[in-house]
């Protein structure tokens, strides 16, 4: 599969028409992760977000006794490192590979870009993040 068929399965862009998921995989840049291998870390400034093709990412973060807690396992067609793009702010959790993984990686001023000239992705982004934070709401009930 080429890297235009798998940027329209991720679901972010499903449906988008073949001349803009060639321009968005213009701004990704394919990388590879090993097992144990970090994609980013918690309390660093990030590139970008990352769209997981092939294998298996579990994102954590540090809880107040120190100790890492798993936060979300994440497979392909999912988006890890998506809030840093809306805030700046430094990344909220760490994200590993499981196995061998295979991500695409778009840097931030390019995806902002893109935001503004197709907001939709910002609408299609949102039911991520609120499944995001509902999950943490129910991690820290339970």
């Amino acid at each position: 599969m080429n890297k235009i068929e798998c940027i329209g399965r991720i679901p972010l862009f499903q449906g988008f028409p073949r001349h803009l998921l060639r321009k968005i995989s213009t701004f990704c840049v394919e990388r590879g992760y090993g097992p144990g291998d970090l994609l980013c870390r918690e309390g660093t400034k990030g590139l970008g977000l990352f769209f997981i093709v092939e294998g298996t990412v579990e994102v954590f973060g540090s809880a107040s006794n120190g100790k890492e807690r798993r936060l979300a396992i994440l497979g392909p067609g999912e988006v890890v490192g998506e809030m840093m793009i809306f805030d700046r702010s430094p990344r909220s959790a760490s994200a590993r590979a499981l196995g061998d993984v295979t991500c695409y990686l778009m840097p931030e001023w390019d995806f902002r870009r893109l935001l503004k000239a197709y907001p939709e992705i910002a609408v299609r982004l949102l039911p991520t993040l609120a499944g995001r934070i509902r999950a943490m709401d129910k991690a820290m009930l339970s």
